[in-house]
């Protein structure tokens, strides 16, 4: 579940690291000049960093080996926004 999660979020967040990457070189550092285009893909990238971080810092198993009520509740919350991104992004 997780791994499957992290890879989604993975295929949507490299191809935002090269668009803020564009961004930066052509618009520079200071934010508050940017286009509001470039200021949604920074929102973007950033979102899905914080989720993947969310996924990253969720503890997956009980001492026992079982699942953890928080993992679970995180995958799907998580699993419902990179189906948003992605229906938005389409």
């Amino acid at each position: 579940m997780f791994y499957n999660l992290l890879a989604r979020l993975d295929a949507y967040l490299m191809p935002l690291i090269d668009k803020m990457d564009s961004v930066i070189r052509n618009e520079g550092t200071d934010y508050s000049k940017y286009s509001s285009e470039s200021k949604g893909i920074i929102a973007r990238a950033t979102s899905t960093a914080v989720s993947v971080k969310a996924v990253l810092d969720t503890p997956i198993l009980t001492g026992d080996g079982s699942l953890t009520e928080e993992s679970e509740a995180t995958a799907i919350s998580l699993l419902a926004d990179v189906n948003a991104k992605e229906h938005f992004t389409q």
